[in-house]
């Protein structure tokens, strides 16, 4: 692909047809085009679905492909953070022992999105894979019938017996030098059934999950799926996952330093690999439209304050959205939500589409409460931000569940603003 290809405009011509792939598609003959219109139609016909990473993968990465000796230990290093995969040998079939290599590619990267979002979302380091793994790989587009000797699950299955049959280490230095977290290893127990054909259930360890539970980044399900076939792509979309929301206006990092970080690209000529993240790039740029980079430049990346892919605290579904607290953790932002004075004027209020500053009860309302919860920052900058999760069905979201929600995005906007300080 080339680095001018303009995936904004393309965007704004399919939000003329509604998102109707069609009329496009017909006058479209460049595959790489058919290919971004695609994935931006299929994004905006999908809700969003949560997904969570631990925002140390987020920096490093396993290798793209398999490397040239499979069984070399795979060190990475950004920052604070230090990553150490180390293939281990196990007792094989026959008794000997048997070392598979390093975890490399697209499978291993969206097996690890998979684990991860499920000790999250369970609020457990204990994950059950059983048939439930199957199911994800389906919904990135993996057929379920791909069980030969080539086939997707196969592939699956590989990588998944590589993640858990190597040794990693995950080393972490907090912000002020003095906490250190130290040989965190991914998983301690793992359970296998039905001979070696795949694992019932892991559990990682009590280091790793509180790291986890801390420092998790969201991630759409929806991105992940389009990018599945694009180990780089998925690198530097959960790369600009993690970075872009904690970016204060704009930083440059130097090429050098962003080929040394995180990707698992193994190129020997820096032009290869700029060619390869740029061409990521475009295909990012359609799943996350929010992301503000520029990857033009010769010496430097720029990044540029973005929101992040899709809201920590929300999960938008077909007619609603909801908070991601379990259920019995409603009744109390319902309640939180009424001491701050939003009480529901009408059932149907919608969210407003200019300045809570103008208008009548409801946008009084709504403005009262970004006062009292949102942390003294700009009122309508949140109104926008708000907009935008609810972008594709603003109208559904309305009374009681609008203010509730209203409410709770306001809390978090606030808090990830002061986490950026």
């Amino acid at each position: 692909m080339e680095d001018s290809f303009d995936v904004a405009r393309l965007r704004k011509q399919l939000e003329l047809f509604s998102f109707d792939a069609a009329p496009m598609m017909a006058t479209t003959r460049d595959p790489r085009a058919r290919k971004l219109i695609a994935s931006i139609c299929e994004m905006e016909k999908a809700d969003p679905k949560l997904s969570f990473l631990d925002s140390a993968f987020c920096t490093m990465s396993l290798p793209a492909r398999q490397p040239a000796n499979p069984y070399k230990p795979i060190q990475r290093t950004d920052g604070r953070y230090q990553l150490l995969i180390a293939p281990k040998s196990v007792p094989g079939e026959d008794g000997e022992p048997v070392c598979y290599g390093v975890p490399f590619g697209p499978k291993a990267r969206l097996i690890l999105v998979y684990m991860m979002s499920e000790a999250r979302r369970n609020n457990s380091p204990e994950i059950y894979l059983g048939n439930s793994l199957s199911h994800f790989m389906r919904r990135m587009g993996y057929s379920s019938d791909g069980g030969g000797k080539n086939g997707a699950l196969t592939g699956v299955r590989e990588q998944l017996r590589r993640l858990l049959r190597c040794e990693w280490t995950i080393r972490f230095v907090g912000d002020d030098n003095s906490e250190t977290v130290q040989d965190v290893a991914l998983a301690n127990a793992y359970e296998i059934f039905q001979g070696d054909a795949f694992v019932k259930r892991i559990r990682f360890s009590d280091a790793f999950f509180n790291h986890l539970m801390r420092h998790s980044v969201p991630l759409d399900e929806r991105a992940l799926a389009q990018l599945r076939d694009n180990a780089t792509a998925i690198d530097l979309y959960t790369w600009l996952a993690f970075r872009l929301p904690n970016v204060d206006g704009e930083i440059a990092v130097e090429w050098e330093k962003v080929r040394k970080a995180h990707f698992g690209l193994e190129s020997p000529r820096m032009r290869d690999f700029q060619r390869a993240i740029r061409d990521a790039w475009i295909r990012v740029q359609a799943v996350y439209p929010a992301a503000k980079a520029d990857f033009s430049r010769p010496d430097m990346v720029v990044l540029r304050e973005s929101a992040p892919p899709v809201e920590k605290d929300f999960l938008p579904r077909r007619s609603h959205l909801t908070t991601l607290a379990a259920p019995k953790e409603a009744p109390a932002r319902i309640v939180e939500a009424r001491a701050a004075g939003t009480k529901v004027i009408e059932d149907d209020m919608t969210f407003p589409e200019g300045s809570l500053g103008f208008g009548g009860p409801a946008e009084k309302k709504l403005r009262e409460i970004a006062l009292d919860l949102g942390g003294g920052w700009d009122v309508d900058r949140i109104a926008d931000e708000f907009r935008k999760l609810i972008r594709t069905r603003p109208d559904e979201l309305k009374g009681a569940e609008l203010v509730r929600c209203w409410a709770g995005f306001c809390r978090s906007y606030a808090e990830r603003r002061v986490a950026r300080l």
